[in-house]
């Protein structure tokens, strides 16, 4: 059977699943084999697609009750994969992320429960200097200075700047983006590490 490797965001309403490999579509594609951590609350898997129509990739559309920034979970089970679709993943499996399209100034807003520490830190960032939870932003690139690149949110103002070290592709300044990756304080920044997928927009 596949096994569930990430999860995260591409909008509001749509996850992005990768799975360790090749999908049997059908499976794959029946919603009721997915759900998510608040769906007591309401929230609910409404559509499931392989993207392209085979491989091990799947787009979840969802309604969701948490708002965007939220910590939320998604699991998925009886999925088989290409090569054998009755090979079917079970118990199931499930991956962690923050709901929705996130902006800059949420990721770089200090964690409450820190700042009495007088440490201000994302709330999102890992302890000490690891990663923290999977989440998706979007930023306009305002400056590279390899491997490091800033990115700003479209409406400027306090806290809405970010750095992404060593992202998986070059950014160009003056070009927007959704980035999904990381963050994680280092010397005293907020900076995001591990991308995974960067779309110019």
């Amino acid at each position: 059977p596949p096994n569930l490797v990430d999860a995260y965001p591409i909008e509001d309403n749509i996850l992005r699943l990768e799975f360790d490999r090749n999908l049997d579509v059908a499976t794959a594609s029946n919603p009721a084999n997915y759900s998510l951590a608040s769906r007591n609350d309401g929230s609910t898997v409404d559509a499931a697609a392989v993207e392209g129509g085979a491989g091990r990739f799947v787009q979840l559309t969802i309604t969701s009750v948490r708002a965007d920034g939220d910590i939320e979970n998604v699991s998925g089970q009886n999925i088989g994969s290409a090569g054998c679709p009755s090979c079917l993943m079970s118990p199931p499996q499930a991956r962690t992320f923050v709901n929705g399209v996130v902006d800059i100034k949420t990721l770089q807003a200090p964690d409450p429960a820190m700042l009495s520490s007088f440490d201000d830190r994302s709330r999102y960032a890992g302890t000490g200097t690891a990663p923290g939870t999977k989440f998706t932003f979007r930023g306009v690139c305002t400056g590279n200075y390899q491997p490091l690149f800033y990115l700003q949110d479209a409406n400027s103002g306090l806290r809405s700047g970010i750095s992404v070290f060593a992202p998986i592709a070059p950014l160009v300044r003056g070009h927007k983006y959704r980035i999904t990756g990381q963050v994680q304080e280092f010397d005293f920044e907020t900076e995001v590490v591990n991308t995974v997928q960067i779309v110019d927009e």
